[in-house]
């Protein structure tokens, strides 16, 4: 007869969680006595062998219609492989705040395409790195239903408008400005200052100048970079009555709040890597045993992890009246320098999911990064999985629910971070689930 009652259990259970920090973590059970109690007495075993099955999903679309932040880059991986973000914007017309130049007194100077800084980077920024700007052949039409994704695409010119070779300053909230073709330039202020149909409305402009997509170079392992949704052509020209005055503007503008079709394109090629069986696909998943023992995330490409506990029913079942006191996941991400450490998330997101990773009501985790300033040495996620280790425990069977791995929602499509973790059988960064028992004697 079990003569503690569920209230005293729970109690037990919370007091045992400040125990467990001096329990070594066996497989061989620890024994605590309490005089608390006359007729019982309970023990703590912490369990550090659970097998875990870790797999990379990859999901075939990501919504980046309007997204918060324009991604541009290019970044190499070796387990998971190239990254290519590149944005597509219209630009429409703006008000010119000076009027329409006058054609016997005004010249055109220069166009240049203005990108401003929204203070993301990912990866070496202390690089030079190269883009080009590129002319839309044809119209952008949103899918019908009004969304664009990272695989979304529409041609360009292959001959560039203009091209800039620099050293990011994410941080410096400023601004680059890449000069574009004066041809383009001189044919934009012609049509303007002679009143040419095209520019009366912007839906007449938009037939005539499709858009713009900025490219980076593929040759350069490089830094991706976040700026602001609203870029903008300006269009410099002179007033030949006063050469000596700066040169007066007027900007075609991109609006994300209006009409205006703007999205990141987002492409990932596992090709040549461990992750190269992955194939387009919704929810392709690839079992970490056959990636040498690594999976991975990385935001905008699609890719997410997932940990199932498949055997954690069949070692329960050995203390069917155990009390589950704690249970600890602890991810270890794997860095091809130690350089990489910074650049990990501070945050995850972790989700409940069916046997489709689809999410089941609304059951999350966070992640939490710990890190070793000093040496570098012990770099963790940690998160607590009580409540799904006991549903686990609780169920008549075993389900086939897991947990996905993944990044904040609002950075998932706008971030190019990454993670790479060991499974449990990863040599130098192993995934460990610790799980501490308390069972009456």
């Amino acid at each position: 007869m079990n003569l503690i009652p569920d209230y005293v259990k729970k109690w037990i259970v919370q007091l045992s969680v400040g125990i467990t920090l001096i329990v070594s973590a066996c497989t061989d059970p620890s024994f605590v006595g309490t005089d608390l109690f006359t007729d019982e007495s309970f023990e703590l075993e912490v369990i550090d062998t659970v097998s875990l099955r870790v797999s990379t999903i990859l999901i075939d679309s990501i919504d980046t219609y309007k997204p918060d932040r324009l991604l541009l880059g290019f970044h190499r991986d070796k387990l998971l492989g190239k990254a290519l973000a590149a944005p597509f914007f219209e630009v429409g017309l703006d008000t010119w705040n000076n009027g329409r130049p006058e054609k016997s007194t005004t010249a055109f100077d220069s166009l240049t395409l203005v990108l401003t800084y929204d203070g993301y980077s990912a990866f070496d920024t202390s690089l030079w790195q190269t883009i080009s700007v590129h002319r839309l052949r044809e119209d952008m039409e949103v899918i019908d239903d009004y969304s664009l994704y990272n695989n979304s695409s529409f041609s360009y010119r292959e001959i560039s408008l203009g091209t800039l070779r620099f050293r990011p300053r994410p941080g410096s909230e400023g601004e680059i400005e890449i000069r574009l073709s004066d041809q383009l330039g001189l044919d934009l202020f012609e049509k303007i200052r002679d009143a040419d149909a095209i520019m009366e409305s912007d839906a007449e402009f938009r037939s005539y100048f499709k858009g713009l997509v900025v490219l980076p170079d593929t040759t350069q392992n490089a830094a991706v970079l976040g700026f602001a949704t609203t870029p903008q052509l300006r269009l410099y020209y002179r007033d030949l009555t006063d050469l000596t005055a700066d040169p007066l503007t007027i900007t075609f503008s991109c609006d994300p709040s209006g009409e205006d079709i703007l999205f990141n394109r987002i492409q990932g090629d596992r090709s040549g890597t461990l992750l190269s069986p992955l194939a387009s696909g919704q929810y392709t998943q690839l079992n970490s045993r056959n990636s040498g023992n690594l999976a991975g995330l990385q935001g905008g490409t699609g890719l997410q992890a997932r940990i199932d506990l498949p055997y954690i029913r069949s070692l329960l079942e050995s203390s069917p009246d155990a009390l589950i006191a704690d249970a600890q996941l602890k991810i270890r991400p794997v860095l091809d320098d130690a350089s990489e450490q910074f650049e990990l998330p501070q945050t995850l997101e972790v989700y409940w999911v069916d046997e489709d990773n689809a999410a089941t009501a609304q059951n999350t985790y966070p992640a939490y990064l710990y890190t070793d300033p000093e040496f570098g040495r012990d770099i963790y996620y940690l998160i607590d999985i009580r409540d799904f280790v006991e549903l686990q425990f609780k169920s008549a069977e075993n389900t086939d629910m897991g947990l996905l791995l993944t990044f904040r929602e609002e950075a998932y499509d706008v971030s190019m971070d990454k993670i790479k973790m060991g499974n449990d059988q990863h040599a130098s960064a192993p995934m460990e689930l610790l799980i501490t028992l308390l069972s009456l004697k």
